[in-house]
């Protein structure tokens, strides 16, 4: 018996009404009513909602029909909660049953269990009306009835092809025509269980369709029909009936009726689809609307887990797609005979809630723009329309396959494609917006080629086209980026599709470089993220916490930020494609701005003029604008753009800047604005070389005061200071010692993840051989030898520091010998741990101290199976360490 507190229907359509008020608000636009795009899954929970109803009445009629069968919900959510519905994963159960089903879909998995354990139950003891459960059994029979009677037939046509298979062959040697015994031979192959022999059998019958199809008797055709709309049979069978439709008339409603049911079936579509084209048949706009369902139904452009079956002769690394092109050329058939119906049933697919059922739809309508190009200009409404239905929590996105296909729908026809979503644009939400930008962004990387490695890029084999559809789609993007109502994320992905453009066609955006200059001009007055749009207010809802706001608050300015990164890469990009073209632009920009008032737009162009100042013969005219900037006064923005700009131009080069530029970039290291002098400590630590002696003094002094300072304020950005002393350093080698003693009292700093960052620093900055590595090898060996929790792991963090111990000149290690003593006792109990240390002590040639770490770690192991096999190889280990350790004695004395 099952117990449930069912919600009344009043009831579930209120909560129902709640539901969509707060996941997917509804708005009025114009008098017209849409559905705002909702990530939360508004179309999802209709779905929900749906199988709740439908698994309530299964309940009431399993109720009924027996007293021992008992149904239990295992799990259930909010919105099962909310609802009163039996929304939720349900475990079906009997006494006497063999076993149980469970499963959230009551419907299909009830029908099952009443199948195995039901049927003809002696126990059996109806509680109610049992008509249900009789009619599913019923139902089930039947059907199960049908499948063994089209495979008695099929055995039955079988049976035919080998008795005639076996006369003909009898006649054949008194007249020696052997043709068409060949061909019931081949028939009779093709059911064999060899399944190269059946293979080869179904080829052979393929070819001789194509020359000999009058040869086809009635046996082997009904064997054929009989056997293509099975799973096991249909690729040896529908080669062979698609190469006889349209050369054997008599045959035409008999084909028509065998590829119907084998795409009824689910198998066979390509060859089904080729005998509906070659035949044509006179269907009514039902039947054909029933067949393209089907056609629908069955292509599969999802790409599975692991990949296509199918692989690359060349690579077996590499799947290929499956190859629907007899499909595409049916529907294009059906298109031209009735496009009424054909357009339909994809519009009714692609508006379908399922997003793995919209997936297939858009790859079908790829697939027909291919043959009827101007389906895509049809069709772009809708797919445009779906982009606000929900979207795949898991596997591929269909918003991202709409995308696609509406980007290929674009290069078709651009200016009826930008206008159907630029309309769309004003009545839709952010998210909605940010998918149809996105439609631009992959029209803006097109490329001119028929096959393109990218399969996200739609491509185009006429250039002219795609140069008219860029034109047009950057206009549009940049009439969005200068779009004052558009959201932040929508504006973002305005700019990244003129990030896009300035990567794919550069030619074409760098005549709009003067609105691009101008739209960072203004972007940059505004420090702060524009305000966020209204929102619907829903009765009943508190406010958000103080804390949330602020979070919400700091993520958009991060996002407002994001988006000056991105037009400023795209300007960036057109710098470095046109440098001549735009360097009178930049210098006089730079010379007309004020650094006070216009800091932030300055400090752009003069990022920018460090991207123009790489190219050689530029360099003197950039030189004097980024020489101001550096020596801005007015504007720390603008300094430490151009400290930046002097490390772009002459950091990839053999020159080094002028001596009186290093001084101010040493100057700079004490700068009082953080921006400022960190932009110098990355200049000078990446560019040691370019100090004398004297500024290396400085600078090692300066930076010693970084070290102070950020020690105790912000100790993750030691790293950088560290390794700047330690490059600087190099320069003075009498300063060498002092550099690195300023770095050793930071570890241990009581964050892990720093000490590890410093120790990195000291052994790739410090060579062994070197007199420093006297004073770093204590601090290493203390730190390799720090008893944590996680020393034992597999990846052992310590292995470079081993590494740099392991090369240490016999002198230092002896000097160290007794602390590495004392940490390889300490840390015997970690045995991957202990054998680092033997090994270093093995590298060393102190034999004997590394039989006694390997004894000492060898006692310390858990016992068990696990590590019997790693206690042998320590003894083996520690015995041979001992064997040497006796030579070495031995050869001394």
């Amino acid at each position: 018996m099952f117990c449930y507190n069912i919600a009344s229907d009043s009831l579930a359509k209120d909560i129902h009404r709640l539901s969509a008020a707060l996941l997917g608000p509804r708005l009025q636009k114009n008098g017209v009513e849409y559905v705002v795009k909702d990530l939360m899954g508004q179309k999802r929970m209709d779905e929900m909602l749906a199988l709740g109803q439908a698994n309530c009445e299964v309940l009431r009629q399993l109720d009924r029909w027996c007293k021992h069968l008992e149904v239990q919900m295992t799990s259930a959510g909010m919105l099962a909660g909310m609802s009163g519905l039996p929304i939720g994963s349900h475990r079906l159960s009997c006494q006497h049953a063999t076993h149980g089903l469970e499963s959230m879909n009551l419907p299909w998995v009830s029908r099952d269990f009443l199948d195995q354990n039901c049927r003809s139950c002696p126990h059996h003891e109806p509680d109610g009306d049992p008509q249900w459960g009789q009619d599913v059994l019923v139902q089930v029979e039947t059907a199960r009835a049908e499948t063994a009677q089209r495979e008695k037939g099929m055995q039955a046509a079988v049976e035919e092809v080998r008795r005639r298979c076996r006369a003909q062959a009898e006649h054949g040697r008194k007249d020696d025509n052997l043709t068409e015994h060949q061909i019931l031979a081949w028939t009779e192959q093709v059911f064999e269980s060899d399944a190269g022999k059946a293979r080869a059998a179904a080829g052979n019958l393929a070819e001789a369709a194509k020359v000999a199809p009058d040869l086809f008797g009635e046996a082997v055709v009904g064997a054929l029909c009989g056997a293509a709309p099975t799973v096991a049979f249909h690729e040896a069978a529908l080669p062979a009936l698609a190469d006889l439709a349209g050369k054997r008339p008599d045959l035409a409603g008999r084909l028509t009726d065998t590829a119907v049911a084998a795409i009824e079936a689910g198998v066979g579509l390509e060859h089904a689809s080729a005998i509906f084209t070659k035949i044509r048949p006179e269907w009514s706009s039902e039947a054909r609307r029933r067949v393209i369902e089907r056609v629908l139904g069955v292509r599969n452009h999802i790409r599975p887990i692991g990949g296509w079956r199918r692989r690359d002769p060349q690579c077996d690394l590499i799947d290929i797609p499956p190859d629907y092109s007899l499909s595409d050329s049916f529907l294009a058939q059906e298109h031209d005979r009735d496009a009424e119906t054909v357009l339909g049933v994809i519009k009714d697919a692609v508006r379908l809630p399922d997003p793995d059922r919209r997936i297939n739809a858009c790859g079908v309508v790829r697939g027909l723009m291919g043959l009827r190009p101007q389906v895509g200009v049809v069709l772009a409404p809708v797919v445009a329309g779906s982009l606000e239905l929900v979207e795949n929590e898991f596997g591929e996105s269909a918003d991202d396959v709409e995308c696609k296909t509406l980007a290929q729908a674009f290069l078709i026809d651009p200016e009826a494609i930008d206008g159907i979503l630029s309309g769309c644009m004003e009545s839709r939400g952010p998210p909605v917006q940010e998918q149809l930008i996105e439609v631009y962004t992959r029209v803006l990387r097109a490329k001119v080629s028929a096959v393109d490695d990218d399969d996200s890029d739609p491509a185009a084999p006429d250039e002219v086209i795609v140069r008219t559809a860029v034109a047009i789609a950057l206009r549009r993007v940049l009439h969005f980026l200068q779009d004052e109502q558009l959201d932040i994320d929508p504006l973002l992905a305005a700019a990244q599709a003129i990030h896009a453009a300035s990567c794919h066609h550069p030619e074409q955006l760098i005549e709009h470089h003067p609105i691009l200059l101008g739209t960072m001009a203004a972007w940059s007055l505004q420090s702060q993220a524009r305000p966020a749009p209204p929102t619907i207010l829903v009765p009943g809802a508190g406010s958000k916490p103080p804390g949330l706001v602020a979070m919400e608050e700091h993520s958009r300015d991060l996002r407002w930020q994001n988006v000056k990164r991105e037009l400023g890469n795209a300007l960036s990009e057109l710098v470095e494609a046109y440098p001549q073209r735009l360097a009178d632009t930049l210098i006089e920009t730079f010379a007309n701005l004020d650094s006070k008032t216009h800091y932030a737009f300055k400090g752009e162009v003069t990022r920018l003029l460090g991207v123009l100042g790489k190219q050689y013969d530029l360099l003197p005219r950039v030189l004097p604008s980024l020489w101001s900037a550096l020596m801005d006064s007015s504007s720390a923005v603008v300094r430490y753009r151009g400290t930046d700009a002097f490390g772009e131009c002459f950091g990839r080069s053999r020159q080094a800047p002028p001596r009186d530029v290093v001084d101010v970039f040493v100057l700079h290291l004490n700068d009082s604005y953080i921006a400022v002098h960190q932009a110098a400590l990355r200049v000078v630590g990446d560019n040691a070389d370019w100090l004398t002696e004297a500024q290396a003094i400085e600078a090692l002094q300066r930076l010693a005061n970084l070290v102070r300072t950020y020690k105790s304020e912000r100790p993750f950005e030691l790293e950088r200071i560290a390794d700047a002393l330690l490059h600087v350093s190099r320069r003075v080698p009498r300063a060498r010692l002092w550099s690195v003693n300023q770095v050793l009292p930071l570890i241990p700093s009581g964050v892990k993840l720093l000490d590890k960052q410093l120790i990195e620093r000291l052994v790739r900055g410090v060579r062994p051989a070197e007199p420093a590595a006297r004073a770093v090898a204590p601090v290493v060996l203390r730190w390799v030898g720090a008893d944590e929790s996680d020393t034992d792991d597999f990846r052992d963090k310590t292995n470079e520091a081993f590494s740099w111990l392991h090369n240490l000149p016999p002198a230092f290690f002896r000097e160290v010998c007794a602390s590495a003593i004392e940490q390889a006792r300490k840390t015997a109990k970690h045995y991957r741990r202990a054998i680092s240390f033997a090994s270093l002590f093995a590298a060393h040639e102190d034999y004997e101290m590394e039989r006694e770490v390997l004894t000492l770690a060898r006692s310390h192991l858990p016992s068990g199976r696990r590590f019997e096999e790693v206690a042998r190889a320590m003894e083996k280990l520690a015995d041979a360490a001992g064997r040497s350790a006796a030579r070495l004695g031995a050869g001394r004395d």
